[in-house]
């Protein structure tokens, strides 16, 4: 039996049962041999936010990034030698790049989901199954490629990893977006950005390295993005952050976006529903307390309007009342005293147990096996169904999602995939930013952080519509803080793409190729 679950809130953790089985994923890594060292922590509903309250290892005083935040956490930290979690707009990809760690994002259905028996963000089968489409993928986080390659060689993940034809004969075509990185940072992201592109020239050669368009592809073969284009400039916040971003990535974020909150609310609408009922009933007992003390104060105008003889015979009146409301309230008092007691030998008994299973999660965390596996998920203390304040916005905008704008989002998604599937054939690989610029400091302004986190979710939602598998790569330090890239390919070229990253790392590492290391 495993623990209870929480999608990042503790809140609901009391009413949560404890998994009865391993997500598929983490059982086909425990298959192959891993051992699952712990559960960590993740942001609320495995949101891809800056991860505000976990601290980056990789970089002191700077955002964590979001989602998946404990398991790059316990990878950085040499917990672990692979964190789990899942990802779709980044929620294992933006902690790997701002912890300095690599990651790996598989095609989506090359491996067992990660929400089907309880895993990280799993809602313990309460909520109705999220429609068929892009959504989140289990995906992965380590020290380095060779880990992540090992692993997807376990699970005989799809692609050929055996890169000698392309060495000797067509070797691996390698694609710089170039527009993309015109949207990075040019001081701190200029030093990877051509640390990269010399490795791609040193190992794939002049004649296969090249540079693309892709946003100016994507706008001219993707026909219904316009769709979009009004919505995203809804919901982009500044006006000036929206003219900072091309309209073609705009609406592909926006798409990824509603795709995204329509799945949140499909599985968590009812954490949002029993959080107002909560709320209702707060405001109701507010109100009659409001209701008590204006009727004393009717009372007490009553009364000195009133002859003496009249106050004497409502006195002896109100001396009975109190009389049998006493012995009312004494009845309560002892039922309520014995209601305690119970509850406290309840309370007894789940902290025996809490106890018991604290100590069994302490020996487990003192063996020192290889392979260990960090499983993202959640702990927490037990108490009333209170929503933290940014979970019930994000809930709220989740539920103003029409099925309207849910058809325009998924009509964009296959447009997308199809696209991308054509053009990035078997021998292609894209190197894209991952982060625009090295993770916002901790006492970074308001805007310029949700700029930040704006422009990585707009990143990584061409990947997340296309359905491509997706790495990212450490290049080093900038400003401080870790930066880093992302390379995809064709879908179910995973083993392949881990092989091309495998050899590019090393040479783009190199500080006589610019690299910040």
């Amino acid at each position: 039996m495993g623990a209870p679950v929480g999608c990042g809130i503790p809140a609901v953790l009391p009413s949560r049962p404890a998994a009865g089985a391993s997500s598929p994923f983490v059982a086909a890594l425990q298959a192959a041999g891993a051992h699952a060292a712990r559960h960590c922590s993740i942001q609320p509903l495995n949101a891809p936010t800056l991860g505000g309250n976990v601290r980056n290892p990789g970089g002191a005083w700077r955002a964590a990034g979001g989602g998946a935040t404990g398991a790059a956490a316990a990878v950085a930290l040499g917990k672990a030698d692979v964190g789990v979690g899942s990802d779709f707009l980044g929620s294992v990809r933006l902690p790997a790049a701002c912890m300095g760690l690599c990651s790996y994002v598989p095609t989506p259905g090359a491996v067992g989901g990660w929400e089907e028996q309880g895993g990280g963000g799993g809602d313990g089968g309460s909520a109705r199954a999220p429609a068929e489409g892009p959504g989140e993928v289990a995906a992965l986080v380590s020290h380095d490629m060779g880990t992540l390659a090992a692993v997807a060689d376990a699970l005989k993940l799809p692609g050929n990893p055996n890169l000698r034809h392309e060495l000797t004969q067509a070797r691996a075509r390698v694609v710089v977006a170039e527009d993309l990185f015109k949207l990075t940072d040019p001081h701190d992201m200029a030093a990877p950005t051509v640390a990269i592109k010399k490795a791609v020239l040193q190992w794939a050669g002049q004649e296969q390295a090249g540079s693309v368009q892709l946003l100016a592809f994507l706008e001219g073969n993707v026909a219904r993005w316009r769709e979009l284009v009004h919505d995203a400039d809804a919901h982009a916040g500044p006006p000036d952050a929206a003219a900072q971003s091309p309209p073609v990535l705009r609406a592909l974020h926006r798409a990824a976006d509603i795709l995204h909150k329509r799945r949140l609310w499909l599985r968590y609408g009812h954490l949002l529903q029993q959080h107002e009922m909560a709320s209702d009933k707060g405001r109701g007992v507010a109100a009659g307390e409001v209701a008590q003390g204006e009727g004393a104060q009717k009372q007490q105008q009553q009364e000195e309007e009133q002859g003496p003889q009249q106050q004497e015979e409502q006195q002896e009146q109100t001396q009975q009342q109190d009389e049998q409301q006493q012995q009312q309230q004494q009845q309560q008092q002892q039922q309520q005293q014995q209601q305690r007691q119970e509850e406290q030998q309840q309370r007894e008994q789940q902290q025996e147990q809490e106890q018991r299973q604290e100590g069994q999660e302490q020996e487990q965390e003192q063996v020192d096996a290889p392979g260990a596996v960090a499983v993202n998920g959640t702990g927490g203390a037990e108490g009333a169904l209170q929503l933290p304040p940014d979970v019930v916005d994000l809930l709220r905008e989740a539920s103003r999602i029409t099925d309207a704008q849910e058809a325009s989002a998924r009509a964009v998604a296959e447009e997308v995939e199809e696209v991308i599937g054509s053009a990035v054939r078997r021998d292609v690989v894209v190197v894209a930013p991952i982060l625009p610029s090295p993770p916002p400091r901790l006492d970074a302004l308001p805007a310029a952080a949700a700029a930040f986190l704006r422009r990585a979710h707009q990143f990584a939602a061409v990947t997340a519509l296309a359905g491509a598998p997706t790495v990212t790569l450490p290049l080093g330090v900038a400003g401080g803080a870790p930066v880093g890239l992302a390379l995809f390919g064709q879908a179910r070229s995973d083993r392949r793409l881990l092989a091309v990253a495998a050899k590019l790392l090393p040479l783009a590492q190199r500080r006589d190729n610019g690299s910040p290391y």
